[in-house]
């Protein structure tokens, strides 16, 4: 693992002083030490001739547990939420800038990548990298164990432990030896410790970033929210709670907020216009209907909707004009999208949504999505044929996937004429009886559970 980190290092310097820097350290002088500290100091040559930038990012992932599974698209909200994230020249998306710090940590094998399908990518730290990590993030983050452990005054990101273990006297007297924290993460917070803990964390550090709550048992959050003027990400995913208050609606800073999984929420409040700012929205709610005012949020650039059993339509004729992802699952009732002119889409995923009728011949549902590049269709039981608004996105489509649709019985013929296409799956179509004849073209053509298609 060190050679590997070492190896990508040395490939990337090209010319004979960087070389001979690596060769001088003073890590190499090191005696008497075991093996597994010698190839950790070989591995802090890697981190030590990394830009800073780089540097801020790896050493923040410190804060999480051993054996994390990471999860690009998360991790890269986190880095933007603190500010990690430089801006750039040609006014790429901060999405995108992260994207490029997360493949060039992966390129000098700081993470071990355990599954990678676009645009989702999982990886691990490897234990010695991890513990290189800890090393050089002391100062910042820390993810403590139990309350009783000694904190530094200067850390600025923290992971605390369960406070059902704690008195509000152990509460509070870690919580004075902090300042200016900017990442709180506690899982699992429970109702019966959740307001003294969250109203301590409010009212002690104002200058909070990121609020980290998942799989938490409360059913609501305190009104202080809108206190922190300065929080970028808030996630609430798994949790129990019934209701935002009216003050969270005030966070106008927001960037990221994931309510995920939140199947007690009653509703997301028409003021969630105010939140102008956010740019990714994960949700799931009681309700039959979205407030339309989400047709305000002119950043939002992610929006996931899942496991909504009541959901009967999305808008009407929202324009979501900056949207780059539209994810929507596990909704049995939605039976229409109603959103249009979504020009900068470029992923778009379907799931589980048992009632949804896509298959509306030329149907102009969805508007032109000139900008589409990836596509799956799974578990629609009413899909008989490819959405004709797909036909738009002919030039751009590079990767298209579609399973379990037991009535799709026939794929359009423009898709043989789709020239950027690299990859189609297609996973359980019983139907299915043939192909277009350019289809068999695409460098990555996958078949398996067709079995009415012809070999």
């Amino acid at each position: 693992m060190a050679l590997r980190a070492l190896g990508c290092l040395l490939y990337s310097k090209n010319n004979r002083s960087n070389w001979e820097h690596i060769r001088d350290s003073e890590t190499w002088q090191l005696t008497n030490t075991s093996p597994s500290l010698e190839i950790l100091h070989s591995l802090r040559i890697s981190y030590d001739l990394m830009p800073s930038y780089l540097k801020k990012c790896f050493a923040y992932c410190s804060i999480f547990p051993k054996n994390h599974k990471f999860d690009n698209i998360e991790l890269i909200k986190l880095w933007i939420s603190n500010g990690f994230i430089q801006s750039s020249r040609n006014n790429q998306e901060p999405e995108e800038i992260g994207q490029q710090y997360l493949e060039e940590l992966l390129s000098r094998s700081f993470f071990i990548v355990l599954k990678d399908k676009y645009p989702f990518l999982t990886f691990e730290m490897h234990d010695l990298i991890y513990e290189l990590a800890i090393s050089v993030a002391q100062t910042e983050s820390f993810n403590m164990k139990v309350w009783t452990q000694d904190i530094s005054p200067t850390i600025r990101h923290v992971s605390f432990p369960d406070p059902f273990y704690a008195s509000e006297d152990e509460l509070s007297g870690c919580f004075n030896k902090l300042s200016r924290i900017h990442t709180i993460m506690c899982q699992g917070l429970e109702s019966s410790d959740s307001e003294f803990f969250l109203e301590t964390c409010i009212l002690r550090f104002k200058h909070l970033r990121v609020l980290w709550l998942e799989h938490s048992r409360f059913d609501l959050l305190p009104s202080s929210i809108g206190d922190l003027k300065h929080l970028r990400y808030l996630s609430l995913f798994g949790g129990t709670i019934k209701k935002l208050p009216k003050s969270f609606y005030e966070l106008r800073n927001l960037l990221f907020l994931n309510l995920a999984g939140c199947e007690n929420l009653e509703e997301l409040s028409a003021d969630i216009k105010n939140m102008i700012n956010i740019r990714a929205l994960h949700i799931t709610t009681k309700q039959k209907h979205f407030p339309e005012s989400i047709g305000h949020m002119t950043s939002l650039r992610q929006l996931i909707i899942a496991r909504c059993g009541n959901l009967e339509a999305l808008f009407d004729d929202i324009l979501l004009t900056s949207l780059r992802m539209l994810g929507i699952g596990e909704c049995p009732k939605l039976a229409s999208l109603g959103i249009k002119n979504l020009k900068a889409l470029e992923d778009l995923f379907i799931y589980k949504c048992e009632s949804l009728r896509l298959s509306e011949g030329d149907s102009n549902e969805l508007g032109s999505l000139s900008s589409l590049q990836f596509l799956v269709l799974s578990s629609q039981p009413e899909l008989v044929s490819l959405p004709g608004w797909l036909k738009g996105s002919a030039s751009t489509l590079r990767m298209i996937y579609i399973y379990d649709c037991p009535k799709l019985s026939a794929l359009p013929e423009w898709l043989q004429n789709c020239s950027s296409l690299t990859k189609l799956e297609l996973e359980g179509l019983p139907e299915l009886s043939s192909l277009p004849d350019g289809v068999r073209l695409i460098p990555t053509l996958k078949i398996s559970e067709c079995k009415r298609l012809s070999s």
